[in-house]
């Protein structure tokens, strides 16, 4: 009995998970289906990256397995996931990255299971988990109704050059939009935007600022 799907991107390749069952794949739109070496169990959630070569899969039956697959399902693995009673999955769209909820903690993983980073939210059930197809951006439902958002932050650093304060952060897809703001009060809410276009330089974006007497704080605002 299947209970979870996801597709690739241009809907070519399919997963789907089964109650107590194996995880099935196509390859075909959906014509043909092959059963994979994933073991049985209660396969509540699965996912898959854009290009259809990461595929995963989340237990709801307690024992905490996650399977992936980096070859289009030709073989599985535990990603050797936190022992938890998993409700959704998801990937970024390149695959790079892995989000799950469990209870009330998100949980991620950016080297296909090796490792896991926990992020709890002020609840006790997460149901379901999206993210933007960078994973910078992550989306999450609770059961009772409330929609928890998450976004990853560019880290900033400061290096003096030429009597200016330059301040850098990536220059990538997930930066766009942000905005530099200055304080001289951490606490305060009347955070200023700094004047002028960042420039990019080596892939990154930069802002040289002059100096002035007292100290100040920076920040990078959320597009």
């Amino acid at each position: 009995l299947p209970v979870s799907i996801a597709s690739s991107a241009d809907g070519s390749t399919l997963i789907a998970g089964s109650a107590y069952g194996p995880v099935y794949t196509s390859d075909d739109f959906g014509t043909t289906w092959i059963s994979n070496s994933a073991p049985v169990d209660y396969w509540q959630s699965v996912a898959c990256s854009a290009d259809e070569t990461k595929l995963a899969s989340a237990s709801s039956s307690g024992d905490g397995l996650i399977y992936i697959s980096t070859n289009s399902g030709a073989s599985w693995a535990s990603a050797n996931a936190p022992f938890a009673i998993w409700q959704s999955i998801v990937f970024s769209g390149d695959g790079s990255k892995l989000v799950g909820v469990a209870g009330g903690t998100i949980y991620s993983t950016t080297n296909f299971g090796t490792t896991w980073s926990a992020s709890s939210v002020q609840t006790s059930y997460l149901q379901s988990v999206a993210s933007s197809a960078d994973g910078s951006k992550l989306v999450a439902v609770d059961s009772t109704g409330p929609i928890y958002t998450w976004q990853s932050i560019p880290q900033l650093s400061i290096a003096c050059l030429g009597g200016e304060i330059v301040i850098s952060w990536p220059n990538a897809s997930s930066s766009i939009g942000y905005h530099l703001q200055q304080n001289s009060d951490f606490n305060a809410t009347n955070w200023m935007n700094v004047a002028g276009t960042p420039g990019v330089t080596n892939g990154q974006c930069q802002t040289a600022i002059s100096p002035t007497g007292g100290g100040q704080f920076y920040r990078l605002t959320s597009p």
